[in-house]
């Protein structure tokens, strides 16, 4: 959330700088007016400070703007994105800490961007401003600081639009990434025993097998299965050792440690890799089985052939005693807490040799979702009453609130970088403006010169077309450093990435063109009679 932070303060900035570009402007304009209250005894300390006011009145309006766009855009926001997805999502509000926070950075830019124009604003040579008469000049120095500004934006600009369109192709390749299980036509739903009533392991796998019967008869119901915990949830970590190995080479990295139903891979659609999965004789009788997943098999026997070889669980609450577990299988991988994550090693038990006081229950129907909730509620709460069931949620569902905080992440890039380029390109247009509005008589003259129309075109293109370049310059190199940082937020795509790097300077390049060719066209209409009848 750092880099979103950053990525909203370098949008304030470019306001800011956009802000002062056209204060710069303004006082400009109003050189003749300083000049007439400087000849009349006014101070430059009063004059400035009348500026500077007039800034934060600006920054006042601005701010409560703001602050209704920002209510209706933090509604809109999180109505296209589940509030249950987000990290602390239920805290997400408008309240008065916020709005404290937005009123205090408002007086503080207010005031840092404000106090420099209105301290230039001062500077004027009320003799020589009065002398030319209605002709106000804002000097070479407040071009120059103007200039700076658009190129300013146009180079945090280009970063915005760089981090934006990383995000984008790191979420387009999350969403490529194959979720490993049936997420099509599946619902779940968390099914937790009464601790008195179901307080052996026995027990709970014996209930479990009713459930499944009944369930598997109901009309509609390919099939159905048993889970501890679904993947794109939560997880328990267990730390195994191999098998007869005493030292410190047995011990083996964490891996997820769920108990599921023999249908489970069938129902979820993990394919088997080797060996075989689980059998209804895998129960608390039988000899203690395992099934690895790919990576897992890789990493805790490499080199040979996982089938037939034994781990060791460690001591538990619920197992007193070390364990043996025999590898019987090996299936796919599935990654575990979002598409974007690092697929983790996972490892799997029968829940007939290690059931659990809670499950999750897994059901495959092309029945409607609403449809067949209600129909498996009910049929479980036939067979039991006290039955406690909650998280019902098709699969789909889940998966797709992995993609909750890249999601977030992608909107807000983008929402930041397009009003970037907005703010960008009007900074830019602003000042190709004014410069011609100041130039139009010099533009009559050249005309009546002999001048062309493209060769006034080419002129004022090229004042926008130079500042753009600069921009783009500083832009690409403070992109690089950025870009580097969001390295470890990325995924399956490079810091460099040398097509976002070029389309973004490639769309920037073009904004700043057209921002510019508009003014320019304007400057094409110049009157050369009256600008010779004006000299």
């Amino acid at each position: 959330m750092l880099l979103v932070v950053g990525a909203a303060l370098l949008v304030l900035l470019i306001t800011c700088a956009n802000v002062a570009g056209l204060q710069f402007v303004r006082a400009s304009t109003r050189q003749r007016e300083v000049a007439i209250r400087l000849a009349l005894g006014a101070s430059r300390s009063a004059i400035a400070r009348s500026h500077l006011i007039e800034s934060l009145l600006l920054v006042a309006l601005g701010g409560i703007g703001g602050v209704l766009i920002g209510s209706w855009g933090l509604d809109l926001l999180l109505a296209s994105l589940s509030r249950d997805w987000i990290p602390r999502g239920d805290e997400i509000a408008l309240n008065t800490t916020v709005l404290a926070v937005t009123a205090l950075t408002a007086f503080i830019t207010g005031i840092v961007f404000g106090l420099f124009p209105a301290w230039h604003a001062t500077r004027v040579d009320a003799i020589d401003s009065l002398r030319d008469g209605s002709k106000g000049s804002s000097g070479l120095q407040s071009v120059r600081l103007r200039g700076a500004l658009v190129i300013a934006q146009i180079a945090l600009t280009l970063v915005l639009l760089v981090c934006a369109g990383l995000v984008w192709k790191s979420f387009a390749a999350i969403t490529r990434v194959n979720p490993g299980i049936q997420i099509d036509n599946t619902l779940s739903m968390v099914l937790t025993l009464s601790p008195t009533r179901y307080d052996t392991g026995p027990k709970r796998t014996d209930y479990y097998r009713q459930v499944l019967d009944r369930i598997a008869a109901v009309p509609g119901v390919e099939s159905v299965a048993f889970t501890q915990t679904m993947p794109f949830t939560w997880g328990i970590p267990a730390n195994f050792s191999i098998y007869g190995v005493p030292d410190d080479t047995a011990k083996l990295p964490p891996a997820y440690y769920d108990s599921v139903s023999p249908s489970y891979f069938g129902t979820m659609h993990i394919p088997l890799i080797a060996g075989r999965t689980f059998a209804e004789t895998d129960n608390d009788q039988a000899p203690k089985v395992i099934v690895l997943s790919q990576s897992a098999a890789k990493k805790f026997l490499p080199n040979e052939d996982p089938i037939g070889k034994r781990l060791t669980l460690p001591p538990s609450r619920q197992q007193p005693n070390a364990t043996a577990l025999e590898v019987i299988g090996i299936v796919g991988d599935v990654p575990r807490d979002g598409l974007n994550s690092v697929t983790p090693y996972q490892a799997y038990a029968s829940l007939n040799q290690r059931g659990w006081p809670f499950a999750t229950l897994l059901v495959r129907s092309p029945l409607p979702v609403e449809t067949l909730s209600q129909t498996i509620q009910r049929a479980i709460w036939e067979f039991n009453p006290e039955q406690t069931i909650s998280n019902v949620s098709p699969v789909r569902t889940l998966v797709k609130s992995s993609l909750t905080q890249p999601q977030l992440y992608l909107t807000l890039f983008s929402l930041f970088a397009l009003l970037a380029l907005l703010l960008a390109a009007i900074g830019l247009y602003g000042l190709i403006a004014y410069s011609v509005a100041q130039r139009t008589r010099e533009f009559g003259i050249r005309y009546a010169l002999g001048a062309q129309v493209g060769d006034v075109l080419r002129l004022v293109i090229g004042q926008g077309a130079r500042l753009t370049a600069l921009g783009l310059v500083l832009g690409l190199l403070a992109a690089a450093g950025v870009a580097r940082l969001m390295e470890t937020l990325l995924f399956h795509t490079k810091a460099y990435d040398p097509f976002v790097f070029a389309g973004v300077a490639f769309v920037l390049a073009t904004i700043g063109l057209l921002a510019a060719l508009l003014p320019a066209l304007r400057a094409t209409k110049a009157d050369p009679v009256t600008a010779l009848r004006a000299e």
